[in-house]
C-alpha cells in the first residue's frame, strides 16, 4: 500500500474505502477472538453460546474481573496495538501528521469538557428518538427482534462490567470502560479513519460524518445508534477544529466515566436497573442545555481560530 495514495477517480475512492473498511472490521474481528480466547483461558472453561457464557460469569462473582481483563485485552488489540502498527507501517505520512501531543490550551480543555457534559440531555433525547424510529419502521419485525436480542445480550455483559464491588474493581472498570476506549477509539476513528477519509474524498465534513457513522455502527448496538453517531460527529469536529487528538479523548473519557459513576451511584441508591434509567430529560431541560451546547461549540470555534498548529512533520505518538 502506498503511503501517499490519494484517490482521484471514483474507482480509486471506492477501492480505498473498501480497503479501509476491511481493515477496520478486521481489527474488530481479531479483537473479538482475543476476547473469547482470553476469557476461556482465564476461567478455565469453554463456552459455545452467549447464554452459556452468561451462566459461567454469573456462577462466580470473581468472573467479573476476568470479563474486565478480557475487555481490556480486546481494546488494546482492536483500538491501540493493531491500529498503531497499521498506521506506522502502511500509512507513514499519516503517522507523522497526527497531532497526538500533550499540549492543549486550558480554556479549550475546559470548553471540551463542558461541551461533553451539556450534550447529555441531547443524547438522552436522541436515544428515545432512536427507539421510536426503530419501533415504527415498516417491515422491521424480524430485524427488530434480532436487534432487541443483541441489545439485551450487550446489556447483560455491560452490567457485569460496570457495577463494581471493591476499590480495585472500580479502578479496573474505570480503566476498561473509560480510559482505554477514550484513547483507543479516538486514535483509531478520529486519528486514523477520519484523516484517511479526508484524504480519500477531499471533503472534511463528509469524512467527519462518515467516521461518526462507522464509530456508531461498529458498536453493533442499534438502539443507541443515533446518539452514538452524534457523539462521534461531535468528537470529529472538536478534533478538526483544534487539531489536537487529546481533546476528543478527554471528551470521550468524561462521557464514559460520568456514565460509569452515575449508574453505580444509582445502584447504591437502590435503583435495581440503573442502566435503564437513561430517561429523556424534560423537553425544557433539553432545549436549554442544547442551546448552551451550541453556544459552547461556537466559543470553541472562535478560540480555535487563533491556535498555532504544530508542524505536520511532528508527532509524539
Amino acid at each position: 500500500m502506498h503511503n501517499n495514495l490519494s484517490a482521484e477517480t471514483p474507482l480509486d475512492k471506492a477501492l480505498q474505502l473498501l480497503s479501509l473498511l476491511m481493515v477496520l472490521f478486521g481489527f474488530v474481528i481479531l479483537g473479538s477472538v482475543v476476547f473469547m480466547q482470553s476469557l476461556q483461558l482465564m476461567m478455565g472453561k469453554s463456552f459455545a453460546t452467549t447464554a452459556s457464557l452468561f451462566e459461567i460469569l454469573k456462577s462466580n462473582a470473581g468472573n467479573n474481573s476476568y470479563l474486565l481483563i478480557a475487555q481490556m485485552l480486546t481494546a488494546l488489540t482492536s483500538f491501540i496495538f493493531l491500529p498503531y502498527l497499521y498506521v506506522k507501517y502502511f500509512l507513514k505520512d499519516l503517522f507523522y501528521s497526527i497531532h497526538f501531543t500533550i499540549t492543549a490550551q486550558p480554556l479549550l480543555m475546559t470548553l471540551a469538557v463542558a461541551i461533553g457534559l451539556f450534550a447529555f440531555p441531547a443524547i438522552g433525547f436522541l436515544a428515545e428518538l432512536n427507539k421510536q424510529i426503530l419501533y415504527h419502521l415498516p417491515g422491521m419485525s424480524q430485524l427488530l427482534l434480532w436487534m432487541q436480542k443483541s441489545e439485551a445480550e450487550a446489556k447483560q455483559l455491560t452490567e457485569l462490567m460496570v457495577y463494581f464491588q471493591s476499590p480495585t474493581q472500580s479502578l479496573l472498570a474505570l480503566l476498561v470502560i473509560a480510559i482505554l476506549p477514550a484513547v483507543g477509539e479516538e486514535f483509531l476513528f478520529r486519528g486514523i479513519i477520519q484523516n484517511r477519509l479526508k484524504t480519500i474524498f477531499h471533503h472534511t465534513h463528509l469524512a467527519i460524518w462518515l467516521t461518526g457513522f462507522l464509530f456508531s455502527f461498529i458498536h453493533f448496538q442499534f438502539f443507541g445508534f443515533i446518539p452514538r453517531m452524534f457523539l462521534g460527529i461531535l468528537f470529529g469536529y472538536i478534533y478538526h477544529l483544534s487539531g489536537n487528538l487529546w481533546l476528543p479523548i478527554l471528551m470521550h473519557f468524561v462521557n464514559n466515566a460520568t456514565t460509569l459513576l452515575v449508574v453505580n451511584w444509582q445502584r447504591q441508591q437502590g435503583v435495581v436497573d440503573a442502566l435503564d434509567t437513561e430517561q429523556q430529560a424534560p423537553i425544557g431541560v433539553v432545549i436549554i442545555c442544547s442551546s448552551i451546547l451550541v453556544w459552547l461549540v461556537w466559543l470553541f470555534v472562535i478560540k480555535c481560530k487563533g491556535i498555532d498548529r504544530l508542524p505536520k512533520t511532528h508527532t509524539n505518538i
